[in-house]
């Protein structure tokens, strides 16, 4: 009786050893990750701090050390609970699935917005680090806004615009995307022609080289065309730092003679 009560004490001392050990194994030179607010901001719209966006755009992230990924981070990931990760500084890129492709589109891609952010943070052993992202979007786009009425005096019409690298056909409501640099350019051409079977436009507009012109990423500019009482078809310039437009930068410059009816 005595030497099966010695076993039992014995084996549940090793047991409770093992249990601490490991306990000890899955702290020791680790912290938590978790990332309690990923936002986008929208074309020079205020910040949306709710995940209902955030869900849509199909995130995905990595954890950086020395120039090199140690984990990849999925929906899940940034969308979850606690990361576990070793201690140590990282660098955290967070981005969604357009920016892996938006260097390679065509001509006959008008493309999306591009989200990317990245952050520093530092893994202290035990203690969970909560981080707060917000995404900007990286590119910027070109929207183009014909007036109503315009297919009762015009028949067709072909609109492109490119920044250098690509050219981009749109038509109305449509929105092309252009990768941002500095000193970024864009030009754009509208072909139409009316009732009369006569051909107007074709004067290729340039922007972002003159005075008070910048190409700026997160901004959404709108090719913003009107027709005159004179049966002129002509272009509305509005300042892209106005900010009755929602955001948005208007920046058309041509007019075009379109005839009577």
């Amino acid at each position: 009786m005595k030497r099966t009560i010695f076993y039992f004490f014995a084996s549940l001392a090793l047991l409770t050893s093992c249990q601490q050990e490991d306990t000890l194994d899955e702290t020791t030179g680790y912290g938590y990750l978790s990332f309690t607010d990923i936002s986008v901001q929208v074309a020079n719209v205020n910040n949306i701090n709710t995940r209902s966006l955030v869900e849509d755009l199909s995130l995905r992230g990595e954890i950086r050390q020395d120039g090199e990924t140690v984990r990849t981070l999925t929906q899940e990931d940034l969308l979850g609970g606690s990361i576990r990760q070793k201690t140590g500084n990282y660098i955290i890129m967070i981005y969604s699935d357009s920016y892996l492709e938006y260097a390679g589109w065509t001509d006959d891609e008008p493309g999306e917005a591009v989200y990317y952010a990245e952050t520093t943070v530092t893994i202290a052993e035990g203690e969970e680090n909560k981080v707060t992202v917000k995404l900007p979007m990286i590119n910027f786009g070109v929207y183009l806004s014909l007036p109503e009425g315009f297919l009762t005096w015009f028949t067709d019409y072909t609109f492109t615009v490119g920044d250098g690298n690509r050219t981009v056909a749109l038509t109305n409501g449509q929105t092309a995307y252009f990768p941002y640099a500095e000193g970024a350019k864009i030009t754009y051409t509208l072909h139409a022609t009316n009732t009369d079977g006569e051909e107007m436009g074709g004067e290729t507009v340039d922007y972002g080289t003159g005075e008070d012109e910048s190409i700026r990423p997160n901004t959404i500019y709108t090719v913003d065309y009107s027709m005159a009482v004179q049966s002129n078809l002509s272009a509305i310039i509005v300042s892209p730092s106005d900010t009755s437009n929602n955001g948005q930068a208007y920046l058309s410059f041509a007019s075009m003679d379109c005839g009577a009816p």
